[in-house]
């Protein structure tokens, strides 16, 4: 399911095409200047009134929205693990300043 690497380069020209191709394929779009993910629907209701340029449509990628639920997961997870280690410093420090 969704385009390998070398399809996700491809160039769109027509939000119809992008909108398609993301139907076609089962998958979402995403923003990677936003990070922003867009169900087809939703895409198509936010721009289908508006052209845009080439440079505008680089910014999109068609994507399994699978794959960004376990992206952002390893991403909470990471980011959790940072906030726990934080957490112990400030708790040992003040344990330490109370001694």
């Amino acid at each position: 399911m969704g385009f390998n690497e070398d399809q996700q380069a491809v160039h769109f020209t027509s939000i119809n095409v992008l909108v398609k191709e993301a139907l076609r394929h089962k998958c979402w779009i995403y923003s990677s200047t936003e990070k922003i993910w867009y169900s087809p629907e939703e895409f198509m209701a936010k721009y289908e009134h508006s052209s845009y340029n080439q440079a505008w449509f680089a910014q999109f990628k068609i994507m399994n929205p699978m794959a960004g639920l376990k992206a952002a997961e390893i991403q909470a997870q990471k980011l959790n693990e940072k906030k726990l280690a934080f957490q112990q410093r400030v708790f040992e420090y003040y344990q330490n300043k109370l001694k």
